[in-house]
């Protein structure tokens, strides 16, 4: 079973191979980590009707030691909603796990939605 390598082209131009064997991901598990996050959102910017509900998409780096850095809005749907998917994602005291290529922990980056 080999290593599934691709290339990417970074914004000076270069081109490098990379591979992700096995993608970051919570230690105890999504479901867990989206109960934290649903325990711990603000209400007050929730809406009810569920045409009128949104999604913010948070974008950060797992390093090699679980780390979590570098929190950004990827897609944002105006304030208070952004900031508020921002600190749910930053202060969620989850462990992750990194990324893997082959036995290697790598650094990537991850996304995820908030709903509101």
């Amino acid at each position: 079973m080999g290593q599934d390598v691709k290339t990417a082209t970074n914004e000076l131009g270069d081109t490098s191979a990379f591979c992700i064997d096995k993608s970051a991901y919570p230690k105890k598990g999504y479901k867990r980590y989206g109960k934290w996050i649903g325990n711990n959102r603000d209400k007050e910017p929730e809406s009810k009707i569920k045409a009128d509900r949104k999604t913010v998409l948070v974008s950060f780096i797992v390093h090699e030691d679980g780390a979590k850095t570098d929190f950004e809005v990827l897609k944002g749907v105006g304030e208070p909603y952004d900031s508020e998917a921002i600190r749910l994602v930053r202060d969620n005291p989850h462990e992750w796990i990194a990324a893997q290529c082959g036995p290697e922990k790598i650094k990537t980056r991850a996304v995820i939605p908030i709903k509101f």
